[in-house]
Order: structure tokens, then C-alpha cells, then sequence
């Protein structure tokens, strides 16, 4: 199993709270974690706008439905539940009712109108927190992918399913990180999920990312890293981090600004000794310094909110090298941007931070 080394005793563990994210195929995460013998913060920020597409249709924005008028009748009404109408229980029924009425039709099981209704069943789930029947949607999905993953297949078909065997395996993974029973699923799932993209990514001429692209591939490594991370295996997160930033590419991007800081938190989470805080301390700096040009009002938004954690990253570094001052000075800033950007998670973590910081001796 991938990245299965016994790591040194972890000084954090993760508190995971939501920042202010716009929608994706993966939310994202922003961590608080609280460090022996004094509470200490790290600013950890998941991947909010990339991530393994798992292939969901949207069927209210097609122009015309993909499935027979007997399906789309069943769907449009666990559409109407799902939204407007506020009721997990019918949603999934009537997706239920669509994906029996569809296979009574014959359509493929492993189709992507067919497993883009179980993600969806599964979605819903999800989004009522019932994780635990999300989890078993899933697993039943990753079973019928990786079935005729086994046969002799058309290239084409063989990526298609592999690609979403994949991005259900990390779905798996992250859900079962976070209910009890479950747990011991997530780190097998997200290995395997890393495990079968690097294989199939060696196989390609020059180790080419580009059979699920590059912002996938990143997403993939900083997926499996929040987990060690979470788990307080940093020195197993920071790898995937760094390898999340190669595969992203060289043209500076907002999101190689959460990534940088991601490496940074890392890094100062593994030791107190002053070389490791250094080296932290110039991975944020960089996050906090990187130009990124021609990027939208959303794109700026989620630039401002990134180099603001790497602001408060520094703050936190600097208390571990024991300079107060410094501290304080970065926590205000932090909550002076907080108000003219509008990020309140951001104004009361440095509230938080700097309250613990009067209360130090």
C-alpha cells in the first residue's frame, strides 16, 4: 500500500472548519489545529475550484435530456426535490425510480448516464449527511467500474472507466476519513486511487499527466495529502503537496498560492526546530508574494483569501520561533484584510490567535 511508513508522533492534529469556497467537484477545507503545550493554528486550504470530475451530469442545463422521457420524468421531479422543494428523502427516490426505469430500458450500467445518476444518488446523501449511505452508493459504483476493468477494452472505454473508478476511490476515501466505523476504508481507497493514476501515468511516453490533466493530477496528490495531514502524518503530506505544485505546472495561479501554503503548513507542523520554521517561513512568504495576472473577480477573491492565510501562517510561525511581536503584528493584519475583503473565518481566527496571545506568559 502506498505511503504505508510508521511516521514520528505528529506535534497537530486537524480541526477542519469551512472556508469561504465557491462550489466544486471537491470542497474545499480550511484546518485550525491545535499544537502541544500552547494552541497554535495552521492555515491549511483544500482545493476549492479543480479536482477529479466525477462526471455528474446537469441535466437541468441541457437543452435536452440525455435519457428516455420515461428517466427524465423520474429526474426532473428529484430535481425539483432536491432544490426548490427541499426534501432529501423524495430526491433520492425519485432518482432511485430513474435509475430502476433506466435499467428496465437496458441502458449500460457503467455508462455515464447510468453512473452519473448513482453519484448523484450518492451526492444527495451526502449533502443530507447521511455519509455512511454515501460511502455504500459509492463502494457498490467502484465495484461495477473496476469489474470490467479487468476485461479486454477499447482504449478509450478503458481510460473513461479508470478515470472515474478513480475519482470515486477518492470520494470513498474522504467520506470515510470522517465517520466512525469507516474509517479504516479511507487510507486504502485514496491509495488506490493515487496508486492506479501514477501506474497508468507511467506507462504514458515522459510520465505525461495529461490522461486526466494537469489540474486533476494536482488535485489527486493534494487530496491524499489532506489525509495525512488530518491524520497528523505531516512528513507524508508535505511530499504530496510538493508533488500537487509539479503537477499543477509554472504559470503562477491562485491556486499555486494555496498550494504553497499548504507546503508551509506542513513543513512547520513536522518540528519546532528553527532550520524546518526557516524554510516554513519562506514557503509562505512566497505564497503571500506571487504575482498572478489576469485573473477574474472570483479568481482575485480566492487569491486575496489564500495569501491571507499564508499571512496568518507566518504569524504562527513566528510563534514557534518565539517572537511574539512579530506574531501580533501579522494576526492584525490578518484581521484588518479580514474586514475589507469580507472574509469573517479569516477575522476570527486571528481574533482567536491573538487573544491566545495575550494570554501567553
Amino acid at each position: 500500500m502506498l505511503l504505508r511508513h510508521t511516521a514520528r508522533q505528529a506535534r497537530t492534529c486537524l480541526r477542519p472548519l469551512r472556508p469561504r469556497r465557491h462550489a466544486s467537484s471537491f470542497a474545499g477545507t480550511f484546518a485550525n489545529l491545535p499544537t502541544a503545550p500552547k494552541v497554535l493554528a495552521y492555515a491549511l486550504i483544500g482545493a476549492g475550484g479543480v479536482g477529479l470530475s466525477l462526471g455528474v451530469y446537469h441535466y437541468y442545463k441541457l437543452p435536452a435530456s440525455p435519457y428516455p422521457d420515461t428517466v427524465t420524468e423520474h429526474l426532473r421531479k428529484a430535481l425539483y426535490y432536491e432544490g426548490a422543494g427541499a426534501d432529501a428523502k423524495q430526491a433520492v427516490q425519485h432518482y432511485l425510480d430513474a435509475l430502476e426505469e433506466a435499467t428496465k430500458l437496458g441502458l449500460d450500467q457503467t455508462s455515464d448516464k447510468m453512473t452519473g445518476l448513482k453519484i448523484k444518488i450518492a451526492g444527495v446523501y451526502e449533502q443530507a449527511g447521511r455519509l455512511d449511505s454515501a460511502i455504500r452508493v459509492y463502494s457498490g459504483l467502484l465495484g461495477e467500474l473496476k469489474a470490467p476493468l479487468r476485461m479486454q477494452l477499447q482504449e478509450e472505454d478503458r481510460l473513461r472507466l479508470l478515470k472515474r473508478a478513480i475519482g470515486t476511490s477518492v470520494k470513498i476515501g474522504e467520506l470515510a476519513a470522517q465517520v466512525p466505523g469507516y474509517k479504516e476504508k479511507a487510507e486504502p481507497a485514496l491509495s488506490w486511487a493515487l496508486e492506479t493514476a501514477l501506474k497508468e501515468t507511467t506507462t504514458k511516453q515522459n510520465g505525461d499527466y495529461n490522461w486526466l490533466g494537469p489540474d486533476e493530477m494536482s488535485s489527486l496528490f493534494e487530496r491524499v495529502g489532506h489525509y495525512y495531514y488530518a491524520e497528523g502524518r505531516h512528513q507524508l503530506a508535505l511530499p504530496l503537496f510538493l508533488k500537487a505544485l509539479e503537477a499543477h505546472g509554472e504559470t503562477p495561479t491562485c491556486r499555486t498560492v494555496m498550494l504553497m501554503n499548504n507546503v508551509a503548513s506542513s513543513l512547520s507542523s513536522q518540528s519546532g526546530q528553527v532550520p524546518v520554521q526557516e524554510n516554513a517561513r519562506l514557503w509562505a512568504q512566497r505564497a503571500r508574494e506571487l504575482k498572478v495576472k489576469g485573473q477574474s473577480a472570483e479568481e482575485q477573491a480566492e487569491c486575496d483569501y489564500g495569501k491571507q492565510m499564508a499571512l496568518f501562517n507566518l504569524g504562527r510561525i513566528a510563534e514557534v520561533l518565539n517572537q511574539p511581536d512579530e506574531a501580533r503584528a501579522r494576526y492584525t493584519e490578518v484581521a484588518r484584510q479580514s474586514r475589507t475583503l469580507a472574509h469573517p473565518d479569516a477575522r476570527e481566527l486571528s481574533r482567536e490567535a491573538l487573544i491566545a496571545l495575550k494570554r501567553m506568559p
